[in-house]
Parts: C-alpha cells; structure tokens; sequence
C-alpha cells in the first residue's frame, strides 16, 4: 500500500514540475523570442531602409527601396532565427551530455542564466 501512495506522490511531484516548466517557458522564454523577433525585425527594417535609400537614390527610382528594405528584413529575420538555432543547438548538446546549460537566449542580457 505504502507503494501506491508513493507513486502517486512522485507523479503529483513530476506534474507540478511540468507546470512549473510551462509557466517558466511563458514568462522568460516566450517574451525573449518576442523581444529577439522584434529587434531583428527592427536592424532588418533599418539596414533596409538604409540600403534602399542608397540603391534608390543611385538608380533614381522607387523600387531600389523596396528591393532594399526586403533584403534588410530577410537579413534581420535570418540573423535572428541564426542566433536562435546556435543557442538551441549548444543547449541541446548539454542537455544530451547531461550538462548544466546557463547560456540566457540571444539578446536577453549578461549571457547567464538567473
């Protein structure tokens, strides 16, 4: 009897700790990417807009800008989801050598975990 109470015990426990997990995902990891999508949109929406500026006024014609701001963009997006899939992999690979990864994701602050 003492087992069925335990094992009812260890999954309370385990299911507590995957709520945890989940609200810990929502609070800090979510927002990061948020940020992180924000601000590559941002460089790519400003390296665009500097770049089709130049090429519009070099060909004196409109579409220089929008060519210019579209590659902006990709660049930023391409940036980012870069960042994201380096810091992804290097935390898998602690993960699968049963490592503490403290890494904080791209772009949240001192580059370690609180």
């Amino acid at each position: 009897m003492a087992s069925a109470t335990t094992s009812v015990t260890i999954t309370e426990v385990i299911n507590g700790i995957m709520v945890i997990g989940e609200w810990m995902r929502d609070r800090f990891v979510e927002p990061q990417k948020e940020k992180q999508r924000q601000q590559g949109l941002e460089q790519g929406l400003e390296q665009g807009l500097q770049e089709g500026l130049e090429q519009g006024l070099k060909q004196g014609h409109k579409q220089g800008l929008q060519q210019g701001l579209q590659q902006g963009l990709q660049q930023g997006l391409q940036q980012e989801r870069k960042r994201w899939t380096q810091w992804n992999q290097r935390r898998m690979e602690a993960e699968d050598k049963g490592e503490r990864f403290n890494e904080s994701p791209p772009d949240s602050g001192n580059g370690v975990a609180e």
